[in-house]
């Protein structure tokens, strides 16, 4: 049931359904964002608090409030003040005048007959606002004319506050809008801030504000400010804040959940996407094959224009194009977040992009034009490189001593590389071929034991059945007997003889192939026809698998008759008795398999590929009357016939698979 389940996913339905769900969730989400950035005053603040007297709101109006009184206190101080130049700092000049003062300046103590540490700045300034009174005038002029604006400015900003009661003084500029400038007054109204000589205090808690104007006010004395905030402004502004805070909750409640939806449709698409079943191959379409950075280019592009879209027709009253518009940027979203994790699954993330596409033929070309640089010059060793020929010296001298397993490990890419690596590759060769000549020289050795050993048996029977033959009379009961063992060992001499002339032809490749269309089916079941008595006298179960409609091969009839029948005898001889053996014929597409299973009657403790050998038996005592040869003899004519022959090795199952192309 779980792996109906986990193909269930994948069926083309359930995910065509996923993508609607995520479409609709998507199309919900991006709805409810535009109404929300629609909104003004829409932040944080409403969510983490749920009073506005203790808001980040709150606190913001109440700073700008103390910053305007604050500063019209400490600096304005009214307009015959400003006017009469209370505003303006000494050396508080514009950009054009401090240059004239620091080049008239340098040009005073070159004039002057005193030192320079005997002239005092005072003089300095004074000579230099007589000399240039009327610029100064005008900069003065401009800087009043600034101050009074803006000091009216804040003036009627704050008086233009509903509900906002203020005084303040530095004991002698007086500026209040309340009748009443008691303290009492103001800390009776539902949000205050009163600072002076004896209290700094404010009703809204872990404020900086009075920190703040502590800043401002550290170089005064004296000064009084007292603002106060009504029961009518903040009931207006709580009851607003209270309205935009249940506005933002009830869209951000929806936000989330669509989310939640979203996320789970597009976990099952990235799981799924690509595959028709779970462990089924990768399938990438047309959608997927245009280069990723190109594609997240356009698509990102189309999305943003159609989210852009979407706010204006919402701005502007259309909200029948709001829903395609979101539509559309909904789709082309999930399908690009679907082409990356595909070509995450797929490990061409980095590879299919135009920028990799050009970097790596940038560094190719690059590549290819150092290998074409004269080799001198590649050669001119760089510090890696005077290392990497050390590491070649070491390497060759280890070489010679006949360490063929040492490797030459090199830091570098470049012509140093290729050498080091060309030389391991040479140790590598010269290792596998005294492999090969270790084993060929053990084979031989092994052939000449085991045709020895074979042609030797039967030798002597006959040698020792002849000397009885001689000791007997003409009339002896015994001469029958004997000549009939004489016989068999000369036609099991005769046998080993032409089995090794044939696996001599064989492997020579001197014998001629008549490639043919062969149903391989009739000729299977023809062997087994004309073996059907010792089929039916061996004891075991046959049983023939194949394809309903025929199959045929392109091989030599001859040649394959003598491979089915050796694979045959090889089952007749070691074989467990009364045991089944399977023959199964099977369609590879471009070729056909005839895979022969029996259990062995020997235990098999040797390597498969040791099988193939010739003289090579699975009876290692060598008491049965295998030639040794009827495997290798089998492999050679399938590899004459353009196919190829294995045997696999599974406890004591012995399978042998002979694979021949297609006609």
């Amino acid at each position: 049931m779980d792996i109906r389940w986990k193909n269930i996913i994948y069926r083309r339905f359930i995910k065509g359904v996923s993508f609607l769900l995520g479409v609709v969730f998507s199309v919900i989400i991006i709805g409810h964002l535009v109404e929300l950035s629609s909104m003004e005053d829409m932040d944080g603040d409403l969510i983490l608090n749920g009073d506005y007297k203790r808001s980040y709101e709150l606190e913001t109006q109440l700073n700008n409030m103390s910053y305007y009184l604050t500063n019209i206190l400490s600096k304005y101080k009214g307009e015959e003040h400003i006017k009469s130049g209370g505003t303006l700092k000494g050396h508080d000049y514009n950009y054009e005048i401090r240059n004239l003062y620091r080049d008239f300046k340098e040009k005073f103590y070159e004039e002057s007959k005193l030192k320079k540490e005997e002239i005092k700045e005072e003089d300095v300034k004074k000579a230099f606002e007589e000399e240039y009174l009327s610029k100064i005038q005008v900069w003065k002029d401009k800087r009043i004319n600034e101050d009074l604006r803006t000091y009216n400015e804040w003036i009627k900003e704050i008086d233009s506050i509903d509900g906002l009661y203020y005084f303040i003084s530095d004991g002698g500029y007086v500026k209040a809008n309340s009748e009443n400038k008691s303290k009492e007054f103001f800390k009776s109204q539902p949000v205050y801030i009163i600072y002076d000589e004896s209290e700094q205090d404010i009703s809204i808690e872990d404020s900086h504000i009075i920190e703040s104007m502590n800043r401002r006010l550290e170089n005064y004395n004296n000064e009084i400010i007292y603002i106060g905030l009504n029961e009518e402004f903040v009931n207006l502004k709580e009851e607003s804040w209270n309205r935009r805070r249940r506005f933002l909750l009830f869209h951000l409640k929806i936000i989330i959940g669509a989310g939640i939806g979203l996320m789970i449709t597009l976990i099952h698409l990235m799981y799924t996407c690509g595959r028709k079943e779970k462990d089924g191959p990768l399938n990438m379409t047309l959608i997927d094959k245009p280069y990723l950075d190109l594609n997240l280019i356009i698509s990102g592009t189309i999305i943003m224009a159609c989210l852009g879209g979407t706010y204006l027709a919402y701005r502007e009253s259309y909200p029948m194009f709001m829903i395609p518009l979101a539509t559309m940027a909904s789709i082309i979203g999930i399908y690009l977040i679907l082409t990356i994790t595909k070509h995450i699954k797929n490990r061409t993330l980095i590879s299919h992009t135009l920028i990799y596409k050009i970097i790596r033929k940038i560094f190719s070309s690059i590549g290819n034009g150092l290998k074409r640089s004269p080799l001198a010059i590649r050669m001119i060793p760089t510090p890696k490189q005077v290392r990497d020929l050390e590491m070649i010296i070491t390497g060759i001298k280890s070489i010679e001593k006949g360490q063929l397993n040492y490797e030459i490990k090199t830091e570098s890419n470049g012509v140093y590389k290729e050498l080091g690596d060309g030389i391991n590759g040479v140790t590598k060769g010269l290792k596998v071929a005294i492999e090969k000549e270790l084993k060929s020289e053990r084979l031989k050795t092994e052939l000449i034991s085991n045709v020895s050993h074979d042609i030797r048996t039967p030798l002597t029977s006959i040698i020792t059945y002849i000397d009885l033959l001689k000791k007997e009379e003409v009339d002896s009961e015994n001469i029958k007997k004997y000549l009939k063992i004489l016989e068999e060992k000369s036609l099991r001499l005769k046998v080993l003889t032409d089995d090794l002339f044939e696996a001599s032809k064989a492997s020579s490749g001197s014998i001629p192939v008549n490639f043919e269309k062969i149903d391989i089916i009739s000729l299977l079941t023809q062997v087994m026809g004309e073996l059907d008595n010792k089929i039916n006298s061996s004891g075991l179960d046959f049983k023939l698998n194949y394809p309903e409609e025929k199959v045929f091969v392109k091989g030599d009839g001859r040649l394959l008759w003598r491979i089915i029948e050796n694979l045959m005898s090889n089952i007749f001889k070691y074989a467990l008795m009364n045991s089944r053996v399977y023959i199964d014929v099977i369609d590879l597409g471009n070729s056909i398999s005839i895979v022969m299973k029996n259990i062995s009657a020997y235990e098999l403790n040797i390597d498969a590929n040791e099988l193939m050998e010739r003289f090579k038996r699975a009876d290692e005592s060598r008491n049965s009357e295998g030639s040794g040869l009827g495997l290798s003899i089998a492999k050679s004519l399938v590899e004459l016939q353009k196919g190829s022959f294995n045997i696999d090795i599974d406890g004591d199952l012995f399978k042998a698979i002979v694979t021949i192309p297609k006609h």
